[in-house]
């Protein structure tokens, strides 16, 4: 196929995904249409966990657990995690930043610095407004500052979808202390000018309690008449429940009974207020939120970020709630609650809204799953710095230490194989071991250890000749047990320590990148070494690495699988350029030039197959995509700069990137020292020296094409260096090398 026709196919690939936006645009909906009788109602019981709903839920919070949708909710904001920010991120749709200023939110007759809110509020904005409506006064100064992310955020976007289509926002409620506002629920309610129709978040919705640990607490009894009050007016209602909130902020200025004991009033009255909300609405037509924007300080400082969410109420099966976006039982985003509410409506989400609507899934002993969930993903996270880390140092001792004995001890150089060996056995007895839920961080470390001494100890007794085989059965091995873990949705994965974390929320589904470039680099030496090991059988070799390498591909790029676009491309080129190799083929400028534009007519498809899926289904390329075609080109140069943030911060504070370094390093060092040596291994082992380039430019590309892609470009090269590393000391101190003739030179 010449380059006319390639470039041909890339032009009409691309158009056909174009036209899915232009031939089924978005569907509008008039400001004039009827207000439907549904509402929302979202009940905002900040800085709890879910420890807290098991241990201190009433009768009507546990008949809400038990009859809506619950989960955990990642409670991410951009730039860094705030309260204020948390808020921000719900009614935006995206994850949004804020620091104090996300705290002014006011009734239009109080006073703020000694001016009427609403006065104010005109001063700023140049627009006058009803005396019922609660303003924002920071909104000019949000813009601002969102403004300048890497991304495109609306602040107030789910207030001002719903204002726009004809429907009315109101506010109730706030979590003051003493002497500081904590306006924030304002920030989910508003629309993008900083307005709410309706509501009172001032003095008039506290109480005073002179002799309570919180001087100043909800009034249940008149947020409940307030709210009553707006039923019939407002379609969307934002109730914020402070005493939760307080508790925490005063938990330190009390004795652990009295907050224990201030704790179970304060839940007791939450609970009898879910009960009244849940009596006043229709089941049938309206819904109830129970959303914790931030977790507690106790929750912080234990990385337990991971915060309590149910829907009850029309259209709400029991069960486990989930959404598009992480597509993991039990657990959703805050990005996805705007989206949600608007599909309630019957709207679409804004293009720039990066959550999906929420769903559930069939779960029983929800509580108690959602309790050992959060558990297994606290400790994966506390587990992931010691496990991960301390493979780092091990990585970077062995190759340094390896180095260094080649040129001082040569002959004690062989000791040093089994470890080599184990670098490369150390992801998959990670893998292995998330299968099981451990309680003791000791245990765990001992486990890891364990299954890779076992694995190490089970490839050189199955190594037949004691030269290749054992990294053969661990780098085949690494492979086919990453393969069935992706395919059949990544169990394994979510749990590793070299999986994502949730809780970060870079990753929820798929292969990540650690794992993606494990599974290059193990496919890569894997299969090499075994045409090298089985050289007469080159032919029947070369199609099932054909039918191998495809598979691999297909597991990184599949939009229905997670499409990693970073790891496909990394597959594709590490991949690609290691088959040409081992099939004979010299690169010239031209195939170079053809197997990038095959590779980009590959990617291009899976891009048109995503888009051609319904949104709820499109996995995050797709709506990346769906963002560039909708937002325009500026939303390419957005994408471009935050992964390459994204990457230079990586590089900077990362262990990782040591490794990389390391071992290119190390592969410099050994292009020159010991004189010869790779020349010789070149012509011994020339199948796997395909593999090694294969390596090479699949963690160049990774490095360049992924947001984390220094990560994936170091766990790719554990497996080149390990290998070149241990061929270069049999090499050099003469064990075990067979001739050429018997290895077999690849030809045409």
């Amino acid at each position: 196929m010449n380059l006319k026709k390639i470039v041909s196919i890339i032009v009409v690939v691309l158009v056909w995904a174009a036209s899915f936006q232009v031939i089924i645009p978005a569907p509008a909906r008039s400001a004039s249409r009827p207000i439907p009788a549904h509402k929302v109602i979202m009940v905002v019981v900040d800085r709890i966990t879910i420890d807290d709903l098991a241990a201190y839920a009433g009768p009507n919070l546990r008949s809400l657990l038990d009859n809506g949708a619950s989960g955990l909710m990642n409670t991410n904001s951009a730039l860094y995690r705030s309260p204020e920010g948390s808020y921000l991120t719900i009614g935006s749709g995206v994850v949004a930043t804020a620091g104090p200023e996300g705290d002014l939110g006011f009734d239009h007759d109080e006073t703020f610095e000694g001016t009427p809110a609403g006065d104010l509020y005109s001063r700023r904005m140049g627009s006058v407004i009803s005396h019922e409506s609660v303003v924002f006064l920071s909104m000019a100064r949000l813009q601002k500052q969102n403004a300048d992310l890497n991304m495109t955020v609306v602040p107030g976007a789910l207030g001002g979808a719903l204002r726009k289509n004809g429907l009315k926002t109101a506010v109730l409620g706030n979590a003051d202390i003493p002497g500081g506002f904590r306006r924030q629920a304002v920030t989910i309610a508003m629309d993008d000018q900083g307005l709410v129709d309706l509501g009172h978040v001032g003095k008039t919705v506290e109480s005073i309690d002179p002799v309570g640990l919180l001087p100043n607490r909800t009034n249940y009894r008149k947020i409940l008449a307030e709210l009553r009050g707006v039923l019939n007016r407002a379609d969307f209602i934002v109730v914020e429940l402070g005493d939760t909130a307080r508790l925490d902020e005063l938990a330190d200025e009390a004795t652990p009974d009295v907050v224990a004991k201030e704790r179970k009033r304060v839940f007791a009255d939450l609970d009898w207020f879910v009960g009244q909300v849940t009596a006043s609405i229709d089941h049938k037509r309206s819904q109830v939120y129970l959303v914790t924007p931030s977790p507690s300080i106790p929750a912080l400082k234990s990385k337990n970020t991971l915060t309590p969410v149910v829907v009850f109420g029309a259209g709400v099966k029991p069960g486990l709630i989930t959404s598009p976006t992480t597509r993991r039982p039990g657990i959703i985003t805050n990005t996805d609650i705007a989206p949600t509410i608007l599909k309630f409506f019957g709207l679409e989400p804004s293009v720039f809204m990066t959550g999906r609507a929420v769903y559930a899934v069939p779960g029983t002993d929800r509580l108690s799953t959602l309790v050992e969930m959060n558990r297994r993903i606290v400790f994966t996270f506390l587990a992931r710095p010691v496990l991960s880390k301390g493979y780092v140092i091990l990585q970077i001792i062995i190759i340094i230490l390896a180095m260094a004995i080649m040129f001082l001890r040569r002959r004690s150089a062989p000791n040093l194989e089994p470890f080599l060996l184990g670098l490369t056995a150390v992801p998959l007895s990670l893998l292995l071991i998330a299968g099981v839920a451990f309680h003791s961080l000791t245990g765990y470390v001992l486990a890891a250890v364990g299954v890779t001494v076992v694995l190490v100890a089970v490839s050189l007794r199955l190594g037949f000749d004691r030269g290749l085989d054992p990294f053969i059965f661990v780098c085949l091995g690494t492979t086919l047990a990453l393969s069935i873990d992706v395919a059949t949705g990544a169990n394994l994965i979510k749990n590793s320590v070299l999986g994502y974390d949730p809780m970060s929320g870079a990753r929820y589904y798929g292969i990540g990148n650690e794992y993606m470039g494990i599974l290059i680099g193990a496919a890569i030496i894997g299969f090499t070494a075994l045409l090298q090991r089985f050289p007469r059988q080159r032919k029947p070799l070369l199609i099932l690495v054909a039918a191998s390498f495809a598979a691999v591909i297909y597991l990184m790029a599949a939009p229905q699988l997670g499409t990693n676009v970073g790891g496909g491309i990394a597959a594709l080129a590490g991949l690609g350029v290691t088959f040409l190799g081992l099939s004979g083929f010299r690169l010239t400028r031209r195939e170079v030039l053809a197997a990038v534009l095959g590779i980009l007519v590959v990617m291009v498809g899976f891009v048109a197959f995503d888009l051609s899926r319904p949104p709820e289904a499109q996995s995050h390329i797709g709506r990346t995509a769906n963002m560039i075609v909708r937002g325009g080109v500026g939303e390419i140069g957005k994408i471009i700069a935050r992964k390459s943030a994204m990457n230079l911060k990586l590089i900077r504070y990362t262990l990782w990137s040591r490794v990389f370094l390391i071992s290119l390093l190390a592969l410099a060092v050994l292009f020159y020292r010991p004189l010869g040596v790779l020349q010789r291994i070149k012509e011994n082992y020339p199948y796997l020296t395909q593999g090694f380039i294969g390596v090479l430019v699949g963690s160049i590309v990774a490095l360049i094409f992924n947001d984390s892609g220094v990560v994936a470009a170091a766990t790719m090269m554990i497996y080149a260096a390990a290998t070149l590393i241990y061929l270069v000391i049999r090499e050099n101190t003469k064990e075990g090398i067979p001739e050429t003739s018997e290895l077999g030179v690849p030809g045409p």
